[in-house]
């Protein structure tokens, strides 16, 4: 073959292989509009419009096995497991694009606001905290047993469910260590927790921070039905 021959093949080629790569990125925005209007369509208390970018090449490869490997997504206020969120990032693998439709993976972050931890609370135990954030603790101030109480609170999580352990605790200006609270106080501190109980199956609370907005939750989940994670009701 000659050396215009060969130029030519070359050049043919790299218009094949141009034109599947633009035919794929193709496929793969049509993918991301479409998960997109899904979202939109079944994520209960959704704020703004969602961010979705679906990872990993060749798309039409994947979508051919019937799997995606990677889908991001960014919402900035939903209800998860019945509570309204904020700043909502969704990193999934291994989605399924043929019914049943199943993530093998997905780590969802979630922000709870200072004001939804403290409706959560006083439904769960009866008690009214006014909470703000501080550093990497929430400071809850309330009335209790006829005392003001100002308490310094670190969320974690044991067991699936988000705790607010003690580290510190004043009552009526006066430092008390934990020890030597009144039994009826030492009773309803102790039982201070962030419910979050409508969770789709699969799915577990693995880590918190406190965040300038609030409380930032880890959760993870392995075999979650899609309708599931997106469609629940948040009541």
């Amino acid at each position: 073959m000659s050396a215009r021959g060969i130029t030519a093949t070359v050049v043919a080629l790299a218009l094949v292989v141009g034109g599947a790569v633009v035919v794929d990125r193709v496929a793969a925005g049509t993918a991301r509009d479409l998960a997109t209007q899904q979202l939109q369509a079944n994520v209960p208390d959704l704020v703004g419009t969602p961010t979705v970018e679906v990872l990993g090449f060749p798309f039409l490869t994947q979508l051919a096995g019937g799997r995606l490997t990677e889908v991001r997504a960014h919402l900035d206020g939903a209800g998860l497991g019945g509570v309204r969120v904020s700043d909502v990032d969704i990193d999934a693998h291994g989605v399924s694009t043929r019914s049943p439709y199943v993530v093998q993976h997905v780590v969802v972050r979630a922000t709870l606001s200072p004001a939804t931890v403290r409706a959560l609370v006083a439904a769960r135990t009866g008690l009214d905290l006014d909470l703000r954030t501080d550093g990497d603790t929430l400071i809850g101030t309330a009335g209790v047993l006829g005392l003001p109480v100002s308490a310094t609170l670190r969320p974690e999580v044991t067991d699936g469910q988000i705790h607010l352990t003690l580290v510190a605790l004043t009552l009526a200006g006066v430092a008390v260590p934990a020890g030597s609270l009144p039994t009826g106080l030492s009773t309803v501190l102790g039982a201070l927790v962030i419910p979050v109980d409508g969770l789709p199956a699969g799915v577990t609370i693995t880590d918190t921070a406190v965040v300038t907005g609030g409380v930032r939750a880890t959760l993870v989940g392995t075999g979650v039905a899609l309708t599931d994670l997106v469609g629940r009701s948040a009541g």
